[in-house]
């Protein structure tokens, strides 16, 4: 670690990855525009119909989120692997 920062975590990836997917799937699916010009809870949001744009990219993202989560499970496992040796190798 240099300087008290962390590395950075592909694990951090898979979240906001996961998270963008979620948001754009749940809002295309629902009828909710995802769009700067309308208020959160405005009637103009709200479409009465599926947004067809917003379900494909949602569903677009889920390949990157799992690449982060593979990556990122797989880094976990090496990192608690190697403490584990540590922890063998002073024991």
């Amino acid at each position: 670690m240099y300087g008290g920062q962390r590395r950075w975590s592909p694990i951090w990836g898979a979240f906001t990855a996961t998270t963008v997917s979620a948001v754009y799937l749940v809002a295309g699916l629902s009828g909710y525009q995802l769009d700067k010009r309308t208020r959160f809870l405005a009637p103009e949001a709200w479409t009465g119909t599926i947004i067809w744009w917003q379900v494909a990219a949602g569903a677009a993202i889920i390949p990157v989120a799992i690449y982060f989560w593979r990556k990122g499970t797989r880094e976990i496992d090496r990192r608690i692997a190697a403490e584990n040796s540590h922890r063998l190798d002073t024991d």
